[in-house]
């Protein structure tokens, strides 16, 4: 057979659907690096999803342990009363008379103690949710309660009292024997020290000397704590030796404390005294209750 009578035949004829299948696989192709680049995105992702939910579950976790560590606080009334304020701690010259027996420094530490010296009646509903105390015979229905903050202060007043001259204690106790008073006194000691203890006030006490800055950090003046106070130093200061600028700083107790407001607590105890007209119809007025 010649040459040219042989017959090739056509490769076979490429049909639609052939051409949409090699488009598609070049498509497949040219997708693969962006597909994978895709995939390692999504990964990442999850990854740090997974990581920060873990973190945020560990924070979870340790709030939780942190509150759960923390007491609750004894079931008091006057909760609802507290405020909290920061206070500067400052001298009243009221209370520094030339006269210890100062009557008008009586009246205040008086005041201080607060109505009734602290003391409250409260409905038996109130009384109920509290520890166990005594019903007023004379008004039956009402339990007699005391704050804890003035029968501190009552305390550090009679210790100011009781730390005068012998010849003052017969002036503040004139109806009470050495031996009651000294009684009294050593309770007051213990009461307070607990209560000291309890407060855990962690305020910085501090020795310095407000002359030595610029602006001054004594009480109206412009310096504030949380300013750098190491760069207000002034010229006086840094003609000081170490051991004069030692000797010329004393204890500064003029500190900002965090408190619970004073002043609302008061209010909210002389609106349940106990001394009301009942209190006074049956026994007159006794300012030392406690």
């Amino acid at each position: 057979m010649s040459l040219s009578a042989k017959k090739y035949e056509p490769l076979l004829n490429e049909g639609k659907d052939d051409i949409d299948d090699r488009r598609r696989s070049i498509d497949y192709a040219l997708q693969l690096p962006i597909n994978r680049k895709r995939d390692k995105t999504v990964r990442l992702l999850v990854v740090l999803n997974v990581v920060l939910a873990g973190l945020l579950l560990g924070a979870v976790i340790v709030l939780w342990e942190e509150k759960a560590s923390v007491p609750a606080p004894p079931y008091s009334p006057a909760w609802e009363a507290v405020r909290h304020v920061n206070k500067r701690f400052a001298r009243d010259d009221r209370l520094y008379p030339a006269n210890e027996t100062d009557a008008e420094v009586d009246k205040l530490w008086l005041n201080f103690t607060g109505p009734s010296n602290g003391h409250i009646i409260l409905p038996m509903e109130e009384a109920r949710k509290n520890v166990p105390s005594a019903e007023m015979y004379y008004e039956p229905g009402y339990y007699i309660y005391g704050l804890s903050m003035f029968h501190q202060v009552h305390c550090l007043d009679l210790i100011r009292r009781s730390f005068y001259p012998p010849t003052h204690s017969k002036h503040y106790f004139p109806n009470k024997s050495d031996d009651e008073v000294v009684k009294h006194k050593y309770h007051c000691f213990d009461y307070l020290r607990q209560s000291i203890m309890c407060s855990g006030d962690v305020t910085m006490d501090h020795w310095f000397n407000y002359t030595w800055t610029e602006p001054s950090f004594a009480a109206g003046g412009e310096g504030k704590a949380g300013d750098d106070w190491m760069a207000m130093l002034n010229p006086e200061y840094e003609r000081l030796t170490p051991k004069q600028r030692h000797d010329h700083a004393p204890l500064l107790w003029d500190t900002t404390h965090f408190c619970r407001d004073y002043d609302a607590l008061y209010q909210w105890v002389k609106d349940r005294q106990l001394v009301d007209d009942a209190y006074i119809k049956e026994f007159g007025i006794d300012e030392d209750i406690f």
